[in-house]
């Protein structure tokens, strides 16, 4: 359930609430990369030249790296300004941790 004013659920395709890392990394991997490509500032989409939905440049050149391996709770995105550009221009990863035996810490970078 979404805590804070004006979130809601997130939901899979079919309707089923996503409540961790996991359950969104067990999805099929268009899926899974239209809920993190949410997580994109919109200004780096500007500057990129990214449309609404999708990871690639008016060219059809993927600059956008989403790591999130099935059955893992982390995920990493990374944008280039050219695919074989070694200079990540954007970096955002989340990971889960325990902290405690009956805890658990989500830990965000951007």
């Amino acid at each position: 359930m979404a805590l804070l004013p004006h979130n809601s659920q997130l939901l899979d395709s079919e309707g089923r609430p996503l409540s961790s890392l996991q359950a969104i990394n067990r999805l099929d991997e268009p899926e899974k990369e239209r809920i993190y490509s949410r997580l994109l500032p919109q200004r780096l989409r500007d500057v990129l030249g990214l449309a609404e939905d999708s990871l690639c440049n008016p060219a059809g050149e993927r600059l956008i790296s989403i790591i999130a391996p099935k059955g893992l709770p982390l995920v990493r995105i990374e944008a280039r300004s050219k695919p074989d550009d070694g200079v990540i221009v954007f970096f955002s990863g989340a990971v889960r941790h325990p902290v405690s035996s009956n805890g658990a810490q989500l830990l965000y970078h951007s």
